[in-house]
């Protein structure tokens, strides 16, 4: 629920900002017809997103898909805006504790943007919530639906199931 704040870093949390400025100022410079995402970029989405969690099957196909999805001038200004909400967003810790419907957290257990010491102290804040629950899925990354989609849609029908 934090962004990546100096107290989320503290806990494991990446620095955005640091890793992602060189991309940002690559990026800024318009009317690039050609362009298309670098692989250190690709290389790092898929690093951080799927945690070493999945096959090269996998992974080849969302390499594949980022380059086709962000190539040419209008993909240049997708990736651009996408980056800079990346850099400068924030949290909604301060938000957290007005909520006041059920709170289902499923969190990869092998997510290495932000861990699980984060999601554990932070499931605490939901405190106007009938119920607030994390639930740490092994083996599953930051991109928990495409490392775990068993897992995931398990828990999904299971809260749908007790609320429907």
């Amino acid at each position: 629920m934090d962004y990546e704040s100096a107290s989320s870093r503290e806990l494991g949390a990446w620095n955005p900002k640091n890793d992602l400025a060189p991309f940002l100022e690559k990026w800024s410079t318009p009317n690039q017809p050609d362009f298309v995402v670098d692989e250190v970029w690709r290389g790092m989405v898929a690093s951080l997103g799927f945690s070493g969690t999945v096959g090269q099957e996998t992974l080849s196909f969302w390499d594949q898909t980022v380059k086709d999805v962000y190539s040419g001038e209008n993909g240049r200004k997708k990736l651009r805006m996408a980056l800079i909400n990346l850099m400068e967003r924030d949290g909604l810790l301060r938000r957290v504790r007005d909520i006041k419907c059920p709170v289902y957290w499923l969190q990869g257990n092998q997510d290495v943007v932000f861990g699980t010491k984060i999601p554990a102290e932070h499931i605490k804040l939901f405190t106007s919530s009938p119920e607030a629950t994390l639930t740490l899925v092994e083996g599953g990354g930051h991109y928990l639906n495409a490392t775990s989609p068993k897992e995931t849609e398990e828990a999904i029908l299971k809260m749908i199931g007790k609320y429907a």
